[in-house]
């Protein structure tokens, strides 16, 4: 696979993301793309050793409030969805997560058995999936029951891109410190057992990704 820069990666991935933060800044114009200082953002990355493709499905979703906007983001999140190892798209976790009284979808992003990938609440936003570090992270969710089963190899591999791409918008190191499993930081079994085994692994494969 051919070497290609971050800005190419950022170029291809950005058609597929609302709008984005670098490190602790919060861009301008975060209501919609045209606001955004694409250029900033391609300006100040970094080579990446590999080429990663990410395409994401933004479905139309309506939160029951107004969103905040984060302030600084230091680490990521993983969760399972828990209690089934059936499939939910975005707009499913959405009416879940409304019915609990949230403001709607917690998560920033979905990841399908198939390896496909949902935007929940958009990434600039403050989400609701990890009590008390909402404020400085993003949640990747991946669907399924991973105390009782297995993630599947799409799944991990595009947790590991995924990790990645969210890393060099925020320029975040990928290790044990800012790479957290839900359990990590509450208590709870999310993300079960066999995709919290997995996260050492990932936090590899997202450092590999942003080798240049």
């Amino acid at each position: 696979m051919r070497d290609v820069s971050r800005k190419d990666f950022l170029c291809k991935s950005f058609l597929s993301i609302v709008s984005v933060t670098v490190g602790s800044a919060l861009l301008s114009g975060i209501a919609s793309a045209s606001g955004l200082d694409i250029q900033k953002i391609i300006d100040e990355t970094k080579p990446m050793s590999e080429e990663v493709k990410l395409h994401i499905h933004r479905p139309k979703l309506v939160f029951a409030e107004a969103l905040q906007p984060r302030l600084e983001t230091k680490r990521i999140i993983m969760h399972h969805v828990g209690g089934t190892n059936r499939e939910a798209k975005a707009e499913e976790i959405h009416q879940w997560h409304l019915q609990n009284g949230w403001a709607g979808i917690g998560y920033h992003f979905i990841i399908h058995k198939d390896g496909s990938i949902e935007q929940g609440r958009p990434i600039e936003m403050i989400g609701a999936h990890c009590y008390r570090y909402n404020s400085d992270s993003v949640g990747i969710c991946s669907i399924g029951n991973f105390q009782e089963y297995y993630p599947t190899d799409r799944q991990l591999e595009t947790a590991g891109k995924l990790i990645a791409y969210v890393c060099s918008l925020y320029d975040i190191v990928p290790g044990k410190d800012t790479i957290f499993g839900h359990r990590d930081l509450n208590k709870t079994e999310c993300p079960g057992d066999h995709l919290y085994a997995q996260l050492d692994n990932l936090r590899k494969v997202a450092f590999n990704y942003l080798q240049g």
